[in-house]
C-alpha cells in the first residue's frame, strides 16, 4: 500500500507594516560596503545617510553647507567628521525638501542636536520652532531659578545680581554684533 501525499498550499498575505522606502540596488550597495553582520536599521540609516551626502556634497555642493559638513579636504586629511545622524535624518526627505532644511539649518546656524530636532519636527510635519514669548521665557526663567535657589545657598538678590551680570554680557555682544555688521538691526 501506497501512500498517497497531498500538497500543502498557502496563500500568502500581502506583507503588513510600512511601505519600503529603501531601494534594493540602494541596500545592495551599502550591503557590500559594509564588514560583517549589520541590522536591518543600520543598512537602511545608512542608505539614508547616501542619499543625503551625494545630494548635498555632489549635486548641490558642499561649501553652501559648510556650517555642518567638512570641506572634501577635511574628510580626505581626517581632519572633518561627517554628521552621521542628522544626515541620515536629512537622507529620508525628498532631494528639494532635503536642500531646503538644509539652507535653513546654515542660516539658523543650528547644532548637530538642534538639527537633528529640526529636521525630525518637519517630517512629522509639526510646526519646528514656536515663536518667542517673553512671558513663557519670564516663566521658565523664573521656574530655573526657583530650582536652583532650592538646591543651592543663595539669596535673591545674589540670583538678580547674576541675572543683572547676564544682561550686561547680552547687550555687550549684541553692541558688538552690531558694530560688526555696520550698525544695529
Amino acid at each position: 500500500m501506497s501512500k498517497a501525499r497531498t500538497a500543502i498550499t498557502e496563500t500568502v498575505s500581502k506583507k503588513r507594516g510600512r511601505p519600503q522606502t529603501v531601494e534594493d540596488w540602494e541596500i545592495a550597495i551599502v550591503k557590500a560596503s559594509t564588514h560583517g553582520n549589520v541590522s536591518d536599521r543600520t543598512i537602511r540609516n545608512n542608505v539614508y545617510e547616501m542619499r543625503a551626502v551625494s545630494t548635498l556634497y555632489f549635486k548641490c555642493g558642499a561649501s553652501q553647507f559648510d556650517h555642518f559638513l567638512p570641506s572634501q579636504a577635511d574628510i580626505d586629511s581626517g581632519q572633518g567628521k561627517l554628521p552621521c545622524v542628522l544626515l541620515t535624518e536629512l537622507g529620508q526627505l525628498n532631494d528639494h525638501e532635503m536642500v531646503e532644511i538644509a539652507k535653513e539649518i546654515c542660516d539658523r546656524k543650528l547644532s548637530t542636536k538642534d538639527a537633528v530636532q529640526f529636521v525630525r519636527s518637519y517630517r512629522c510635519k509639526r510646526k519646528p520652532l514656536k515663536e518667542f514669548s517673553s512671558a513663557e521665557f519670564f516663566s521658565c526663567l523664573n521656574l530655573a531659578m526657583q530650582g536652583y535657589a532650592k538646591t543651592h545657598e543663595c539669596s535673591w538678590i545674589k540670583l538678580f545680581n547674576t541675572v543683572d551680570s547676564f544682561r550686561d554680557a547680552v547687550l555687550e555682544k549684541l553692541s558688538e554684533n552690531a558694530i560688526g555688521k555696520g550698525g544695529a538691526e
